[in-house]
């Protein structure tokens, strides 16, 4: 998740705590994703112009799921 956010894994817990990433919850300690609330939000960054590949694969993946 860090990766796709362009953060650190602290980051990502930091943002989280800031309301600044859509679709995060948590079950129990561990702290997990909804896909078809994140790929809104991480598609206009993924698709930018200077993207790298993984980005685009991962926006693939997370449309065909």
């Amino acid at each position: 998740m860090a990766r796709l956010l362009g953060c650190s894994p602290k980051g990502v817990y930091a943002r989280v705590s800031r309301g600044q990433s859509p679709g995060a919850f948590r079950v129990g300690r561990p702290l997990r994703f909804r896909g078809s609330e994140l790929l809104p939000f991480i598609a206009p960054q993924c698709l930018h112009p200077r993207a790298r590949g993984f980005h685009a694969r991962t926006i693939e993946l997370f449309r065909s799921a």
